[in-house]
């Protein structure tokens, strides 16, 4: 008899849920991030990093800022987990070295707003596509696209101040999603 993938809540149901957390952990925080797959002792989470924004001065744009928070919910029932927070050292990142050099917090502009919406969907979806092979630490080879195209994605549309947060937090996930996309 074929063994049948975990049910797991949708990643956008998840995604939603822990978004709602925003300005409520004691911090200001108005920036949600991408769900990160986070396995841990109570089975697969998916974590979203929040995050205040802060106005620059000469520009008036909101700049953001690194995480602060990551709310927790669970994949397999998609109640909530935990919120904690969070930080670089937290995380075993590096801090980055003080620049004088403006140009170097400089970045592109942002694409048209339906686009990275229609991006963020597709990774959401990606992920539901992804993440019961990687719950059951099935081979993936008939996930190899899907892996492709989701670390493609993640790179591409991920928040500047964040990326080094996405690989830290969803280290395993990451880890996996590489090792499927190079197959």
């Amino acid at each position: 008899m074929k063994k049948q993938l975990p049910s797991l809540t949708p990643a956008a149901v998840l995604a939603k849920k822990c978004s709602a957390f925003l300005g409520r952990t004691g911090v200001p925080t108005d920036h949600a991030s991408l769900p990160v797959p986070v396995p841990g002792v109570t089975g697969l989470r998916l974590g979203v990093m929040l995050a205040p924004t802060e106005e620059d001065e000469p520009t008036g744009e909101r700049k953001l800022q690194p995480p602060t928070h990551v709310v927790y919910g669970l994949a397999y029932t998609g109640a909530f987990a935990e919120v904690t927070a969070v930080d670089a050292k937290s995380l075993g990142i590096p801090e980055p070295a003080e620049s004088t050099d403006e140009s170097a917090e400089k970045s592109e502009p942002p694409a048209p707003i339906a686009d990275l919406d229609a991006k963020r969907a597709r990774v959401l979806e990606l992920l539901d596509a992804t993440l019961p092979l990687f719950a059951t630490a099935r081979p993936a080879d008939a996930a190899k696209d899907e892996a492709r195209e989701l670390r493609d994605l993640y790179q591409e549309i991920a928040e500047p101040p964040f990326a080094p947060y996405y690989r830290a937090l969803g280290k395993r996930f990451f880890d996996w999603i590489d090792r499927t996309a190079a197959s």
